[in-house]
């Protein structure tokens, strides 16, 4: 049997990011517990029964108190998908459930019974899936939502950067061709530089051989003169310079041809690039305009609202249709757009940035769940991951120290949530 010390260090440490082999294998080596596998499950299964009854009590204190709720979901793996129901503020996490889809049916009854339990609840803040308007509308319908601005703006930048992407492909088109021109140039210059070489090479080997010819009584063109090595050597020169020359001229023409080619093809391509370039420049400055409209003031936002719509309709340019969709059929955007929703939620705070960051913080717990299946395990694993997340404040920051629950301001008198579990003595049964 393992001792107390030994119970709490392995409810610590598989929420820490442990599996259940990982301790098992920590107290076979350390503590020569060996076979502790089936120990630890139903030590998980009995402790997140406990852990159920204290968030239980925990939520029915802090439920008139929430009126703001982040929901979002991860991923692990294929069909391993979590949703996190989390307070903005304090980051008390209402809810943690895995979900085995994401359509609407699925959505709303994971999603009802913490909603229902919130009578004070105004708002709730998601991403950008579109099953939770439906779910919530089907759950909440009195409840205002409102979609994160971060997801508003990041699925506006994936369409936008296609169109980044095509302006920069011309650039670098244009580029490589203008490189390939310099080149062509030079080896043109080259050749044209050889060519003028070997014809004044070519014209004083004549007069050399002119003088040759004149001081030994040689005719031109004469079969009967004898061929001194002279002679002879004047003969193989000019050959071998005149074949250079035709080499040369050869070169240049091919050469001259390229570099017509070259300024050709350039030409298009900066016709190319320059549409392009316009067409990202004019579409990233209407997606500016479209992030300016998601944090403007509501007081502004009719106006900026209606100005940006007309310049959609209007404009021909690539982004410009993607957008005006997004305004006409995604107004959860801008719920937030009214005097007492911004009370709540400035335009800053508009996103879903809690619950990823609880995400966040236990990623490496959520990395051994990617096969896990819906069990009673699962469960009790959950609501310890609650109990603990709702009573440890964070190690930094201005919140250090300070558990979500207490920023809720309910007093705890639990120093952490292994005290507030092992407060009473339950015993589990071999």
């Amino acid at each position: 049997m393992l001792s107390d010390q030994n119970c709490k260090a392995i409810i610590d440490l598989l929420l820490k990011g442990l599996s259940i082999n990982d301790v098992a294998d920590h107290l076979s080596i350390v503590e020569e517990r060996p076979n502790t596998y089936k120990f630890i499950k139903r030590l998980v299964i009995f402790m997140g029964k406990h852990a159920k009854r204290l968030n239980g009590y925990y939520d029915s204190l802090v439920r008139d108190r929430i009126n703001l709720l982040e929901v979002d979901e991860i991923y692990q793996g294929r069909s391993s998908m979590f949703l996190g129901i989390v307070h903005k503020y304090s980051t008390y996490l209402f809810g943690l459930e895995q979900s085995s889809g994401k359509d609407i049916e699925t959505l709303a009854c994971k999603l009802r019974p913490y909603f229902e339990s919130c009578p004070n609840l105004e708002l709730i803040i998601t991403d950008g899936l579109r099953a939770y308007g439906k779910a919530i509308k089907n759950t909440m319908c009195d409840v205002l939502h409102l979609k994160c601005h971060v997801h508003a703006y990041r699925d506006i930048m994936k369409a936008l950067d296609p169109i980044l992407r095509r302006a920069n492909r011309a650039y670098r088109a244009l580029k490589k061709e203008r490189e390939k021109l310099e080149k062509y140039k030079k080896r043109l210059s080259h050749a044209k530089r050889s060519v003028n070489y070997h014809r004044k090479r070519l014209e004083s080997k004549i007069l050399d051989r002119n003088v040759y010819y004149k001081e030994e009584g040689i005719t031109k063109y004469s079969k009967k003169t004898q061929w001194s090595v002279r002679r002879i050597y004047f003969k193989d020169i000019l050959n071998r310079i005149r074949a250079n020359i035709r080499d040369y001229n050869k070169r240049f023409d091919k050469w001259l041809k390229m570099v017509t080619k070259s300024r050709i093809k350039i030409l298009k391509l900066e016709d190319k690039y320059n549409l392009t370039k316009i067409d990202a420049l004019q579409s990233a400055r209407l997606v500016s305009e479209y992030k300016h409209l998601l944090d403007c003031d509501f007081k502004d936002f009719p106006a900026k609202f209606s100005n940006l719509m007309a310049k959609l309709k209007r404009s021909s340019y690539s982004i410009a249709s993607r957008l005006e969709k997004i305004l006409r059929t995604h107004p959860e955007y801008f719920t937030d757009k009214s005097c007492e929703i911004q009370k709540m939620v400035p335009p800053n705070r508009a996103n879903t940035n809690t619950v990823e960051s609880v995400f966040g913080k236990f990623r490496l717990f959520f990395n051994h769940l990617r096969n896990i299946k819906p069990t009673k395990y699962t469960t009790a694993l959950f609501e310890l991951l609650r109990l603990k997340h709702n009573l440890s404040g964070p190690y930094t920051g201005p919140n250090k120290k300070i558990s979500p629950i207490i920023r809720l301001n309910v007093k705890t008198r639990y120093k952490n949530f292994i005290e507030c579990l092992f407060s009473q003595n339950l015993v589990l049964v071999s």
